[in-house]
Order: structure tokens, then sequence, then C-alpha cells
């Protein structure tokens, strides 16, 4: 009995999974340009309520306050504050991108830095962070991480768009 209720319960969330993976969070328009295919106050929201969850924070985090898509190699949807940046990484689904809930997650936070950029490799993969802003001190650095799966970020943009996420 308790081995089907472990099957069932692992099947929802397989489902549930694979249901996110087809949340686009931009699109290539005709002119090739890359859009966002939410508004950017739902992109935050969802961010920054993932964070929030306690799955991502850190004694210096900040609410995102802006949004973007880095496209290269390996494509990300990138959202910044002043001292915190994080990326969760997107595959290409024909002329969307969505959310991969088995990909990386970067994020990098400033220690007596002005502002933290991601270093990426020559296959556009992010491989760590750098101080943006000239620092004044020989301590300044910023502290990067690594985390995966994605899955609680792509459920809660799954959530939104079904409106079940208020």
């Amino acid at each position: 009995m308790r081995i089907c209720i472990f099957a069932v319960c692992l099947t929802a969330a397989i489902v549930s999974s694979t249901f996110a993976q087809n949340v686009p969070v931009a699109v290539i328009g005709e002119d090739g340009i890359i859009e966002l295919t939410m508004p950017e106050a739902d992109l935050l929201r969802a961010m920054n309520r993932e964070l929030e969850s306690g799955q991502r924070l850190t004694d210096t985090w900040q609410r995102l306050t802006r949004v973007r898509i880095d496209e290269g190699p390996i494509t990300y949807l990138v959202g910044e504050a002043d001292f915190f940046v994080i990326a969760y990484e997107c595959t290409r689904r024909g002329d969307s991108y969505i959310i991969n809930p088995d990909g990386i997650t970067h994020s990098c936070t400033a220690s007596h830095c002005g502002a933290c950029g991601f270093r990426r490799s020559g296959e556009g993969e992010i491989i760590g962070c750098y101080c943006a802003v000239n620092a004044r001190e020989q301590t300044s650095l910023c502290n990067h991480t690594i985390s995966t799966p994605q899955t609680d970020f792509a459920d809660y943009l799954l959530r939104m768009q079904d409106g079940k996420d208020e």
C-alpha cells in the first residue's frame, strides 16, 4: 500500500515538471529579436517568490528588480538587483525559450564589490562571477553559487500562466 502511494506522488511530480517545461519565457520574433513572453513584473514575481522560498537565499540577497534574456550558445533568463544576479538555464524549442527544469541555475552575490557579472566560457556556459566595478578593497569578490534542478521555478511559472498562483 505504501509503495502504491509513493508511485502516485512520483507520477504527479513528473507530470508537473513535464507541463512546466512547456512554459515559454521568451520568443524569437520575425525580426530575429528575442522578447519576453510574460510581463517583466510576472517573471520578477516568480523569481523573487522562488528565492524567498529559501531555495537560494544568501545573507546579502535582494529582491530582483530587472529581468532579461541573455542569449548565446547557452541562453539564460537573468534576474538582477544591485548586488545580486541570478541566471536560469533555458532550452530552445522552435522559436521559443523555456526554463529547463533539469538545467543549472547560477547566482552571483557581491561582497565588497559594486556589482557582479557572470563570466562565460568560450562555449557560452557560465563558469563564475566577476566584480564588474573596480573595488577599493582587496577582499572584494562575487560569490558564485550553482544549483539544480530548476523545477520549483518552472512550476511557479506554470501556476502563474494558469492563474493559480496569486
